[in-house]
C-alpha cells in the first residue's frame, strides 16, 4: 500500500507538471495522434491517471522481474578506475549467467492519415504548432547525421533560419525548435513553435517556406560549416562530464548493440556535403510523411486561413 501511494502520488505530480508544459503536452498529443494508443509510441511515458491508480505492489514486482535482470543490463563505467577491480565487483554482484527470455516488443507501424492535420482546442494563451515528419531514420540509419544538420540549420539554435524568421524578423513567436528523434525501428523530425491565434497561419506559412527552401536551394559552404561547428561545440560541451559520457555510451550499447565514439560521431557530421544534405531533405521532408497538430484557441475564420495555407 505504501509503495503504491508513494509511486502514484509522485507520478501524478509528474503528469501535472507535463500538462502544465504546453510543448511537452502537445508533443504527447502529436505522438498519440500519429501512432494511436494501441502502439507503444502513441502512449505517454508517464502513463495516465487510470494506469497509475491501478498500480499495486504485485504489478511492480512482476514488471521488475520481467525486465530487470543482469543479462538484460548494460553497464558502462567512465572515469579513473582499475578495469580488473571493476570486473571483479561486477562478477561478484551481477550474475550475468542468469538469462531469461525477454518479452517481444512489437515494432511500430505508421499508417498514413487521410487528414494529416488535427486541430485541438485548449485553454492556452498561445497556439502550439507541431510539424512532425515520419522519417523512419532509426538508430541504425546513417542518414540521421544529415538530418541532425538539417535540424540545426532550421531550428537548432537562436541563429537558425526558423528562429531568426519567427522571432527576430516577424516577431510572432517566443521560441522555435527543430530536432530529429531516432528510435529502434523508426525516426521523427519535429518542428515546434507557439504563436498567437492571429499569427498561426503566418507561422505555418513560414515553416513551409523554410522547409521548401532547404529542399530546393543548395546550402552555402559558409552556412554548412557554421552549423557543423555549432553541433560540434554543443556536443563537446555536453560530453565534458563523465556522467554524460556514460549516459551516451550506455544508451548506444543498450539500443544499438555497439558504441559509436565521440570522434566517430563528429566525423560523420563533418562528412555531410551540401548536395547530400539536400538529397536527404528531399527524401524525408515530404508531405506524405507529415503530420501536424495545431492546439489552442482557434476560431473558425482562423481555421479557414490555416487550411488555406496548408493546402
Amino acid at each position: 500500500r505504501d509503495i503504491k501511494d508513494a509511486v502514484s502520488g509522485e507520478e501524478i505530480e509528474e503528469m501535472k507538471r507535463k500538462i502544465d508544459n504546453p510543448e511537452l503536452e502537445s508533443l504527447d498529443l502529436w505522438m498519440e495522434y500519429v501512432w494511436g494508443k494501441n502502439q507503444s509510441l502513441g502512449r505517454p511515458t508517464v502513463g495516465e491517471i487510470s494506469t497509475i491508480n491501478n498500480l499495486n505492489k504485485e504489478k511492480i514486482i512482476t514488471y521488475l522481474k520481467k525486465f530487470y535482470f543482469p543479462s538484460n543490463m548494460t553497464v558502462v563505467i567512465v572515469g579513473n578506475f582499475f578495469e580488473d577491480e571493476a570486473k571483479k565487483y561486477l562478477k561478484k554482484y551481477l550474475n550475468i549467467d542468469i538469462r531469461r527470455d525477454l518479452p517481444r516488443l512489437l515494432p511500430v507501424k505508421y499508417i498514413r492519415k487521410k487528414n494529416p492535420i488535427r486541430f485541438m482546442n485548449s485553454n492556452t494563451e498561445q497556439v502550439q504548432i507541431i510539424f512532425g515528419f515520419i522519417t523512419n531514420a532509426s538508430y541504425f540509419n546513417e542518414d540521421r547525421f544529415a538530418l541532425m544538420l538539417i535540424a540545426e540549420i532550421l531550428g537548432g539554435s537562436t541563429t537558425s533560419r526558423l528562429f531568426y524568421e519567427l522571432i527576430y524578423e516577424l516577431g510572432i513567436a517566443y521560441t522555435s525548435v527543430t530536432y530529429p528523434w531516432s528510435f529502434k525501428d523508426t525516426g521523427l523530425f519535429i518542428t515546434y513553435t507557439a504563436v498567437s491565434q492571429a499569427n498561426t497561419h503566418i507561422a505555418i506559412s513560414q515553416i513551409f517556406k523554410e522547409i521548401k527552401k532547404i529542399k530546393e536551394e543548395l546550402i552555402s559552404d559558409t552556412e554548412l560549416k557554421s552549423n557543423k561547428e555549432k553541433i560540434k561545440a554543443r556536443f563537446y560541451f555536453d560530453m565534458e562530464t563523465t556522467d554524460t559520457i556514460a549516459y551516451l555510451y550506455s544508451t548506444q550499447l543498450a539500443t544499438e548493440g555497439k558504441i559509436t565514439t565521440q570522434e566517430e560521431i563528429i566525423n560523420k557530421v563533418e562528412s555531410v556535403k551540401a548536395g547530400y544534405l539536400q538529397r536527404i531533405a528531399k527524401k524525408y521532408l515530404e508531405s506524405e510523411n507529415l503530420n501536424i497538430i495545431i492546439r489552442g484557441k482557434i476560431d473558425l475564420s482562423n481555421r479557414q486561413k490555416i487550411d488555406q495555407e496548408l493546402m
